[in-house]
């Protein structure tokens, strides 16, 4: 269990460093890829650490940079590192809006 965390958690610093470096919105393909999570569910149980792995491959990319400085869009919480850490422990309230959340609008 604690294997994944620390995974997660690294993942998640990796995502907020590179938020500054990357679109505030994703690119047409970022926002497709998704759609793989779209395929039929596997009949027997998959590893978390693949799951995580896929989430982040797929889905980051596919994310609105909201946490980031340069977000001018829906008022959906802040970017303090408290305000991120309780987001992270309820996923994403705004994955029902797709402008705001395409990635995880596919995963919900």
């Amino acid at each position: 269990m604690l294997q994944i965390l620390s995974d997660a958690t690294q993942r998640a610093q990796r995502y907020l460093d590179g938020l500054p470096g990357r679109p505030v919105f994703p690119s047409p393909s970022a926002v497709a890829a998704p759609n793989d999570f779209a395929a039929t569910l596997q009949a027997h149980p998959i590893e978390p650490a693949q799951v995580l792995r896929e989430l982040d491959a797929i889905g980051s990319p596919a994310t609105v940079a909201s946490a980031g400085g340069r977000y001018f869009g829906f008022v959906t919480g802040g970017s303090l590192s408290a305000a991120l850490a309780r987001t992270a422990e309820e996923d994403d309230p705004a994955a029902d809006a797709t402008s705001d959340s395409p990635g995880w609008t596919a995963v919900e």
